[in-house]
């Protein structure tokens, strides 16, 4: 009977996720409100759905009685919580996009069903931190309103955005533990965390800043220099993909608040410069080309064998479909 329902609910969560991509998309065709909420609320149904047979078969096949009722209490505390902050979150934003709202639920609830899985062997310990940290981030986000309602002069902090921005990335350039090759995160007292998720907020309140005081050339030079020395002491700390996130975001500001298409794709144009030298750069580092053998060496692009996680039970000769049987044989 388990094997059954642990069956039955694999295609039905397929099919639910289905019924909630498509309202996403059905919502934008409706021209009236009322239809739109109703759009809405069917999605927050079938999100409650998943959420409850994600869990439900993960208790099904937990035999540990206790582990069976911490992921009992660990499903009622994030079925409280969505409510929560679906209802709060109107409440508190009155012109809340719902849509977004429920988006930003369904990838909290499908990231914490990925997580309490993943952690089902260590006591759900990586899973409860998380979500601790969600809900920190969700009580500090419904207090920001009251902030801005008393504190209305935040744009003249400006400087103030930039200097801890810059000086918290420097912290993790010159202290920061490495992992895969990059420097993400500061320790302090056993607990690990990743300043630059704190630094973004720190970015954009320091583009806004700038960009609600002036939008002439000396303005945007100057906010463009400092955006610049964020993304290369990211680059400093190998941290690429955050390099790049702030980047995307720092031209799609500058394109918003100027509309000068002209700044876009200037952005867009010095993006791919940037990605090809890199590239280049990178290749010429590891002594390969991808095109064939550099001049003096003897290896190619071919003849290199990606690290994985998976490589002690991966079978072949480190193709994707070996390390897939690998990976396959290890984790389900």
């Amino acid at each position: 009977m388990t094997n059954l329902i642990v069956e039955i609910s694999k295609y039905l969560m397929i099919f639910l996720m289905a019924v909630y991509t498509y309202a996403n998309f059905r919502f934008f065709s409706l021209p009236d409100l009322e239809r739109r909420r109703k759009v809405c609320g069917r999605q927050n149904r079938v999100m409650f759905a998943i959420h409850f047979l994600a869990y439900l078969v993960m208790c099904l096949k937990t035999e540990d009685e206790t582990l069976r009722g911490m992921l009992m209490a660990f499903y009622c505390a994030q079925a409280v919580f969505f409510l929560c902050y679906i209802y709060l979150y109107r409440l508190i934003y009155r012109n809340v996009s719902r849509l977004l709202v429920n988006n930003t639920c369904m990838l909290l609830c499908v990231g914490l069903i990925m997580l309490t899985r993943l952690s089902l062997s260590r006591g759900l310990d990586k899973a409860v931190r998380q979500f601790a940290i969600i809900v920190i981030s969700a009580v500090a986000a419904w207090i920001v309103p009251y902030i801005m309602e008393r504190v209305w002069q935040l744009y003249r902090l400006q400087w103030l955005y930039a200097g801890v921005g810059i000086l918290v990335l420097l912290a993790v350039w010159l202290a920061g533990n490495e992992s895969f090759g990059a420097q993400l995160s500061l320790t302090f007292a056993g607990v690990s965390i990743q300043p630059s998720e704190f630094v973004k907020l720190t970015f954009v309140c320091f583009v806004a800043s700038m960009f609600y005081q002036s939008l002439n050339f000396k303005t945007i030079a100057v906010t463009t220099a400092v955006a610049a020395v964020h993304v290369l002491i990211m680059v400093l700390s190998k941290d690429l993909g955050g390099a790049l996130i702030f980047f995307i975001t720092y031209v799609l500001m500058l394109f918003i608040a100027t509309n000068n298409w002209f700044y876009l794709g200037a952005g867009a144009g010095l993006g791919v410069f940037a990605s090809m030298a890199l590239t280049a750069s990178l290749t010429m580092y590891r002594g390969v080309s991808p095109h064939g053998a550099i001049p003096g060496q003897t290896s190619t692009i071919k003849d290199i064998r990606l690290p994985s996680p998976c490589l002690p039970s991966a079978q072949g000769d480190g193709s994707a479909w070996g390390c897939a049987r690998g990976c396959r044989g290890r984790f389900l």
